[in-house]
């Protein structure tokens, strides 16, 4: 049975308002958030909800949302999760 995963991403941007153009770029059912975390290009991250079954999937379809997302603003990153929780309210 699916349920909703919350997933912090990692989007290398090179600052805060690439990292705003990228959050704008996900969809808004995923309920996207920038989370600053310094000046670190992998802690760019941004918090993402996905539906999935399992805590594997919910991974990979978080990274692909911030993957379309960067591309979208011609940004090349290679996103990976950071941290996932289980049971997001929605």
């Amino acid at each position: 049975m699916a349920q909703k995963w919350r997933v912090n991403v990692t989007t290398g941007a090179p600052d805060e308002a690439k990292a705003q153009d990228i959050v704008r770029r996900l969809p808004d059912d995923s309920r996207p958030a920038y989370i600053g975390f310094g000046d670190d290009l992998a802690l760019r991250v941004v918090a993402v909800s996905v539906e999935a079954n399992d805590e594997d999937t919910a991974r990979t379809k978080a990274i692909r949302l911030v993957k379309d997302a960067c591309r979208a603003v011609d940004w090349d990153w290679e996103p990976e999760a950071r941290s996932i929780t289980a049971g997001v309210a929605s």
